[in-house]
């Protein structure tokens, strides 16, 4: 995971005059806006035990495995 660090006043500057700037800082607030949208629903609406096999079957797509290996 990276992050940049960009002053208040250029992020203003940048907005309104990159319009391409402005698009990838409106979908990275989507994106986590959705991300955290997704965690509250699912520790709303879901049993422990499918919170758990839902995070068992992303680990293992993210490690491209069929294994998980835990101490």
């Amino acid at each position: 995971l990276h992050s940049v660090k960009v002053p208040v006043a250029k992020m203003e500057e940048w907005s309104s005059s990159y319009k391409t700037w402005r698009h990838f800082v409106y979908n990275s607030y989507h994106n986590r806006m959705m991300e955290m949208l997704d965690s509250i629903d699912n520790i709303a609406f879901n049993n422990m035990d499918e919170r758990l096999e839902k995070y068992l079957q992303d680990k293992m797509e993210i490690l491209n495995s069929k294994h998980i290996y835990s101490t």
